[in-house]
């Protein structure tokens, strides 16, 4: 009984601890080729200054702007927003191309990015191309602050001699449980336990009290 009760609360501990707070990863190159105005996935929402465009070999772009042709990338003064149902950590987003600018630096891009209630954290320059391959830790140039939505976008080109283009590979984030949500885990689980140990004492009370009576009855009459 012991045993069984300890498999019980780490299963109950997995199920509702710890996969709350589990990674998710959407890919933007692996659901196919489609233009919507929004995207939604679990707790992610991805809107643009303009319809998004998905395609499996460049990713997350926006339709319009100085975009070549049959290729909708993020180019300069557009933006995707990624907005969380709740609060973030671990927010790593990965660049799938970059153009435009110098070759040491594939133009410049912005990331802003918002706290609990969409309190603004601030906004910071990135350069997509010197860390290539390497996604870009947005909690990090933040203080490690727990994030609700973050917007990308690309800088003006104007003063370079070519455009300035981004698109999106993949996101990930770590989905953070709100304290209220917690507390009430806890007291589940809790009552789950008292529940389970109150089941576990009457079984073996009765358990105790069956073998007392199996004794001593044919006992009792064995000796008459």
């Amino acid at each position: 009984m012991r045993s069984r009760f300890s498999f019980s609360w780490i299963i109950s501990l997995f199920l509702f601890v710890v996969l709350p707070v589990m990674a998710d990863t959407v890919s933007f190159i692996s659901i196919g080729t489609f233009t919507a105005p929004s995207f939604a996935v679990g707790s992610l929402t991805v809107t643009g200054s303009s319809d998004l465009h998905f395609d499996p070999t460049f990713g997350l772009g926006v339709v319009g702007g100085a975009d070549f042709p049959s290729i909708n990338y993020i180019s300069e003064g557009e933006f995707v927003t990624f907005t969380f149902s709740s609060l973030v950590s671990n927010v790593l987003i990965l660049p799938a191309a970059c153009g435009g600018g110098t070759p040491a630096t594939c133009g410049e891009s912005s990331v802003t990015a918002f706290g609990a209630g969409g309190i603004l954290l601030g906004t910071q320059t990135v350069f997509p191309y010197p860390s290539w391959g390497v996604p870009l830790n947005v909690n990090g140039i933040f203080g490690n602050q727990l994030l609700s939505s973050v917007q990308w976008t690309v800088l003006d080109a104007a003063q370079r001699p070519a455009h300035t283009f981004v698109t999106m590979d993949n996101i990930d984030f770590t989905p953070v449980p709100e304290p209220n949500t917690a507390i009430l885990l806890g007291v589940g689980l809790a009552l789950c336990s008292l529940c389970i140990r109150g089941r576990a004492r009457v079984r073996l009370q009765g358990a105790r009290h069956n073998l007392s009576a199996a004794y001593w009855i044919p006992t009792l009459f064995g000796r008459c």
